[in-house]
């Protein structure tokens, strides 16, 4: 079986932050949240009703994400790996296991 068609970004549940962003994939999708603590940045995914589905402390490999700057969560992302576009720059974020 071949999905085609993407999902647009349904309506957001209250429980999920207001910054999250909708990445939609051939016949699923998710909610990305990102924000800075301290020393790494957390990042949450949401299924499309609001149900957490994994959070946990990343770490940026290499450059700099500005969150004053508009930016996108990209494919592929999941919950060991999320890529964020910035401008030009892809930006990757690894899993920090403690």
């Amino acid at each position: 079986m071949s999905l085609r068609a993407t999902l647009l970004s349904p309506t957001k549940p209250n429980n999920i932050p207001e910054k999250s962003q909708w990445l939609s994939g051939e016949g699923a999708g998710s909610w990305f949240f990102i924000e800075f603590k301290n020393d790494f940045f957390l990042i949450s995914r949401f299924s499309p009703t609001g149900d957490i589905e994994c959070s946990g402390k990343f770490k940026l490999i290499d450059g700099e994400l500005d969150f004053s700057k508009e930016y996108n969560f990209e494919h592929i992302s999941h919950c060991q790996q999320v890529r964020i576009k910035q401008a030009t720059a892809i930006l990757l974020f690894e899993r920090i296991n403690d």
